[in-house]
């Protein structure tokens, strides 16, 4: 009678959590459902209701304009076609995302970011700012936190597992006395010429920077560092060019000057990353396996948790390492096998293989 009970209970449990939130899906390629599919995000923004997850499916290039709803959207990753196995698809699905505060609190995975966020306040409102974004394992092309109101601000943006492969700089700024605070990277890699510029407002803006793995530009890996920030566990090419209050801990650097302007604790000087990567991380934009540590790599163990055990150094260390592809934490088909694209036997087999991608 107890047993029954409780299943009976933990199935109203899923029942009622199903009521609540829904997925929505943007450009799914088999037969359409109405109150489900949706042709592109922002009309699916529309249909949707706060918490609600939105798939972008591959192939799809989709923009969100404005989103003002805590919402999730979950791609299927990228680099599918470099590194084969991970998902039966290849291609990646992209967002472009203009955000007001109204999407406070929303969470992406597994996507190409291919725009930026702006408090703009013909969109936002709300002049307390956006807050508590969070980006995981995806793939960042364009990024632009602006803020141009007067004691406007922009606190609390997690970076997990993220790849940003750009020309283009990533940009925190801001005017007017206004600041942004609590920007978060972790596991993170920064390939060819992007770098984080960091405008002289935002004091604090990237404390607790853990495992971010940069590859500068010919300045500092890093930008304008003009702010209070903390890095533990990073790979640098080139270390800051000037004295500031940052603090590194357990760091490594390509650049081996005479005279050092790093802070900290235990960081290690003139070790060449093509010693340290299993892959040329100098030629160009490359792809996230170009950046595993290869064997006999000095940052291996060199990094530390914050209970002082030795841990890997770079994105791929930690307990929260950088995952191949962004490919998002849910299970997904990486094999996919039939006889033929039509139907010309029965029974008709079906072979295919699916995994969690925790």
């Amino acid at each position: 009678m107890y047993k029954k009970l409780f299943t009976l209970f933990i199935a109203a449990l899923f029942i009622c959590n199903i009521s609540i939130a829904k997925i929505l899906r943007v450009g799914y390629p088999g037969p359409q459902v109405t109150g489900v599919d949706y042709l592109d995000a922002n009309s699916a923004v529309a249909a949707a209701s706060l918490n609600d997850t939105i798939q972008i499916y591959a192939g799809v290039g989709a923009s969100v304009n404005p989103l003002n709803k805590k919402l999730v959207f979950i791609g299927v990753g990228y680099y599918l076609d470099k590194n084969i196995g991970l998902q039966v698809v290849t291609t990646s699905s992209s967002l472009g995302i203009y955000m007001d505060s109204g999407g406070n609190g929303s969470t992406f995975e597994g996507l190409v970011i291919n725009t930026g966020i702006e408090n703009n306040p013909w969109i936002n409102v709300n002049q307390m700012g956006i807050q508590n974004i969070i980006f995981k394992r995806c793939k960042i092309n364009y990024a632009q936190f602006y803020l141009n109101n007067s004691g406007d601000s922009i606190r609390n943006i997690t970076f997990s597992q993220c790849y940003f492969a750009t020309q283009n700089p990533i940009n925190f700024t801001a005017s007017y006395n206004t600041k942004i605070i609590g920007i978060y990277f972790q596991n993170c890699i920064f390939d060819a010429s992007s770098s984080t510029y960091l405008s002289a407002y935002n004091g604090g803006i990237i404390s607790n920077i853990s495992f971010e793995n940069c590859n500068g530009n010919g300045s500092t890996a890093n930008g304008d560092l003009t702010a209070s920030a903390y890095y533990r566990n990073c790979i640098f090419r080139n270390e800051p060019s000037g004295t500031n209050n940052d603090l590194f801990d357990y760091c490594t650097f390509e650049t081996n000057y005479s005279s050092h302007f790093v802070t900290g604790t235990s960081n290690q000087f003139g070790t060449l990353l093509n010693d340290v990567f299993s892959g040329d991380v100098s030629s160009g934009i490359q792809w996230d396996a170009t950046w595993v540590l290869k064997s006999g790599s000095p940052a291996i163990g060199y990094g530390r948790d914050f209970r002082n055990n030795p841990i890997d150094a770079g994105a791929y260390g930690s307990v929260n390492p950088y995952k191949l592809s962004g490919v998002p934490p849910i299970p997904a088909f990486y094999k996919l096998t039939a006889p033929s694209t039509t139907v010309s036997s029965n029974p008709y087999t079906i072979t295919f293989s699916v995994r969690a991608n925790n």
